[in-house]
């Protein structure tokens, strides 16, 4: 079984995020943050940002593969060692009882919500949590 996600490239740097943080950043490029974009054009599951700032931000749509289970009910405990992207980070998850995660932070931050981490776990699954509460925002 899949499931949709977002393949979203800035400057050449490809990671995969959510529907839900790719329309969040689309959403803030066409209403918040309008003022600093230069150009958007969007279509059949495609959007394209160039912001002012010269980053250029590009987001498709992909089949993704379902999560597996143990990794899709995690809830959030700690998340240590946040620092810039590429930091491999240790953290506490729950799924039935307290499990040991590890990952690698992909992104800091980000337009629509500079407070978001982007963490990819050994899995393979990409999550994103919050930088002050240590809570997983999807």
């Amino acid at each position: 079984m899949s499931s949709k996600a977002y393949e979203r490239t800035e400057n050449g740097t490809t990671t995969r995020v959510s529907v839900r943080e790719a329309l969040a950043e689309v959403n803030h490029a066409m209403m918040g943050g309008k003022r600093d974009v230069r150009r958007m054009s969007s279509g059949r599951g495609q959007h394209s940002i160039n912001y002012k700032d010269g980053r250029t931000v590009r987001l498709v749509e992909v089949d993704a593969p379902a999560e597996e289970p143990a990794v899709a009910g995690m809830e959030v405990g700690e998340l240590e060692a946040l620092r810039d992207a590429g930091t491999v980070c240790s953290f506490q998850a729950w799924f039935g009882g307290p499990v040991g995660a590890r990952g690698t932070v992909e992104r800091v931050g980000a337009p629509a919500n500079p407070d978001v981490v982007w963490v990819r776990t050994a899995s393979g699954s990409l999550h994103t949590w919050d930088r002050h509460d240590m809570r997983r925002t999807a």
